[in-house]
C-alpha cells in the first residue's frame, strides 16, 4: 500500500512539476515580449491576422528551441510512465493554454498591455512544442 502511495505522489509531483516550469517558462516569453519588444496592437486586420500567424509560429519555434535546451539540462524523462506521458502531452498544454487565456482576459478586463502569449493557442503551441520535443527526444 505505503508503496503504490509514493508511486501516486511521484507522477503528482512529475507532471505539477512539469506544469510548474512550464508555467514560468511562459512567463519568462511574457516578460521578454511585453519589456523588449516595441507595442502596440495592430489596427488592420489583415495586418492583425498575418501577424498573429507569425506569432503563432515564433511561440511555437520558440517552444521547440526551449524543449531542445532543456534536454541539455534534464536529458531523462520527467515523468517515467509512457501513458502518463502520452497524457501529458497535450494535457499539460490545454491546461496552460487554459490558464495564460484566463490571464489575458484579466489584462483585457482592466485594460492593461498584455503579451500575445496571454491567448489559448500561442500558450498551448508553446508548450505543445517543448513538450514533443522533450517526449520523442528524451530518453
Amino acid at each position: 500500500m505505503e508503496e503504490i502511495v509514493m508511486v501516486l505522489l511521484q507522477v503528482l509531483f512529475e507532471i505539477f512539476g512539469q506544469v510548474f516550469l512550464e508555467l514560468l517558462l511562459e512567463l519568462g516569453v511574457e516578460f521578454f515580449e511585453l519589456r523588449m519588444l516595441p507595442g502596440g496592437r495592430e489596427r488592420d486586420a489583415t495586418r492583425a491576422s498575418l501577424h498573429w500567424l507569425l506569432r503563432l509560429g515564433a511561440y511555437t519555434t520558440l517552444g521547440a528551441a526551449i524543449g531542445g535546451l532543456s534536454l541539455l539540462a534534464l536529458p531523462g524523462h520527467i515523468i517515467h510512465s509512457s501513458a502518463w506521458r502520452i497524457a501529458n502531452l497535450f494535457l499539460g498544454p490545454a491546461f496552460l493554454g487554459l490558464l495564460m487565456m484566463v490571464r489575458g482576459r484579466r489584462f483585457d478586463a482592466r485594460d492593461t498591455r498584455r503579451a500575445g502569449i496571454n491567448s489559448f493557442w500561442p500558450a498551448f503551441l508553446f508548450a505543445f512544442a517543448l513538450n514533443a520535443v522533450r517526449f520523442y527526444f528524451g530518453r
